[in-house]
């Protein structure tokens, strides 16, 4: 790798100073997205049982299991007083499954703007197999209004079918 200057033509003194090289830090706006000691704000409106787990992670030791589900009902976290009407934002999770060979999970929005709720894929279905972790990301882009609502989620399979989440990050 090589870094550089050009300047003007030949007679002509060009002078460089102060070159920094950098690796840009991603700000996580998120303070429990790895599941490590808490299930922090994370929550679903589905039957069965969610909790911090040890069966399965994708980084770490830990990861937020959605076990016993009946239903369809997702893993979700509100991002009201996180994020800034009007921006956009980077969010992404890894997801697996457990109890299917395969199944398909997507990433949602839920905007509640000036008294109008609205609902978008951030990531499109994806096919995830038993054990395996996919990665679903996709851009938030925040309306410009009164915010009542903002929510993010991961849903997919429906009865029987465990979803876990790890690793999920909201950035600017």
């Amino acid at each position: 790798m090589q870094i550089f200057a050009e300047g003007p033509g030949a007679g002509v003194d060009l002078y460089v100073d102060d070159v920094n090289v950098y690796i840009p830090t991603v700000t996580n706006l998120l303070t429990d997205g790895t599941f490590e000691s808490q299930l922090g704000g994370w929550f679903t409106w589905g039957s069965g049982n969610l909790a911090v787990s040890n069966a399965r992670a994708h980084g770490g030791a830990q990861s937020l299991a959605f076990t016993s589900r009946v239903g369809n009902g997702p893993i979700a976290h509100s991002l009201l007083g996180a994020v800034t009407p009007g921006k956009s934002y980077q969010v992404s999770m890894w997801t697996s499954i457990g109890g299917a060979a395969s199944a398909q999970v997507n990433m949602t929005s839920a905007i509640g703007c000036d008294g109008a709720d609205s609902y978008a894929w951030l990531a499109n279905p994806v096919t995830v197999t038993d054990g395996s972790w996919v990665k679903l990301s996709g851009t938030l882009n925040v309306p410009n209004c009164n915010l009542t609502n903002l929510l993010v989620y991961a849903e997919g399979p429906g009865t029987g079918v465990d979803m876990y989440i790890d690793d999920a990050v909201v950035s600017p």
